[in-house]
């Protein structure tokens, strides 16, 4: 009763049960708390569906649980996106293959053109980007500002998913719709790796031939 009142006077509330379960990954709880009426659509807490928030705290069996209770893991929200963004953005091969698996499309591209590529290049699991290369996505698709992923993971100052976008065909000379090179990404983002990769990937680029004559 004190703490109902406290919470209606300050505006707060106390966090509720299903929030803690999905929270703490404890699928026993949250399949009890879901036993006889079906989750929120969001959580009180923080706005965000039961199972977005079981994504973003990588608990893959908590989303299970959400899962086998009906729980449709496909939907997309207001940005264009669906559960797979985050899944990629942890680097979770796992969380992906479960969500992918209930019906959400890897091809999904949210409203500022963004796709699963973009967002796993910020993540050091190196993984998930293979997995999504070789699905099919590609190394050199641009969002609506023109931007990469290799442009995204050089900013994040991930060498590896460097590596591996470069030689899934990414083009180390691109710049964005702002006229910003990829080699102002790699500066910004401060690695020294990142940079060389990069500098060693400009140089066919940048050594002109004897003469002016075109390369053989």
């Amino acid at each position: 009763m004190a703490l109902g009142l406290m919470g209606a006077i300050g505006g707060t509330f106390a966090e509720t049960p299903l929030y803690w379960a999905l929270t703490n990954n404890d699928v026993v709880e949250v399949w009890n708390l879901t036993a006889t009426a079906p989750p929120p659509a969001v959580l009180d807490e923080n706005a965000s569906a039961p199972a977005a928030w079981a994504v973003a705290r990588g608990n893959t069996e908590a989303l299970s649980a959400l899962l086998w209770r009906g729980v449709a893991l496909n939907e997309v929200d207001a940005r264009g996106r669906n559960l797979l963004f985050e899944a990629a953005a942890l680097g979770r091969v796992d969380l992906f293959e479960t969500i992918v698996a209930a019906g959400a499309r890897w091809d999904q591209v949210d409203h500022e053109g963004l796709t699963l590529i973009h967002m796993a290049v910020g993540s050091p699991h190196p993984e998930m980007l293979q997995t999504l290369l070789s699905l099919g996505l590609g190394a050199k698709t641009r969002t609506a500002s023109g931007v990469t992923p290799l442009m995204l993971a050089c900013l994040s100052g991930q060498a590896d998913q460097v590596k591996i976008l470069l030689a899934w065909g990414a083009v180390a000379e691109d710049q964005d719709y702002l006229g910003r090179h990829v080699r102002d990404y790699a500066v910004t983002g401060g690695s020294l790796k990142v940079l060389s990769l990069i500098d060693e990937a400009l140089i066919p680029w940048t050594i002109e031939p004897a003469g002016g004559a075109p390369p053989p």
